[in-house]
């Protein structure tokens, strides 16, 4: 039986505004979630998995658009959802 591995899964979330009106300040942000096994993705953001020590969200982009998202780790599972659009 293997040691449980612990992981940093540091979600980056990039979204492209090039062809985006101004909708808010740049950020960048990191979260802390609890341990999860698995992602669902519900929202129009780009998501980069790195394994390391710690379980947490690395958020780069508008604060409108954080806003807007919601991460929540229900039965091991990572769920990022988002509640509304952006105008694009």
């Amino acid at each position: 039986m293997k040691a449980p591995m612990y992981y940093l899964f540091a979600l980056t979330v990039l979204l492209f505004n090039s062809c985006v009106k101004d909708i808010g300040e740049h950020i960048q942000v990191s979260i802390k979630v609890n341990p999860f096994t698995s992602l669902i993705q519900d929202a129009a953001t780009d998501i980069v998995l790195l394994q390391g020590s710690n379980y947490s969200i690395e958020f780069v982009g508008s604060d409108v658009i954080l806003n807007d998202l919601d991460f929540q780790v229900i039965n091991g599972k990572l769920i990022v959802s988002q509640h509304g659009h952006y105008g694009y």
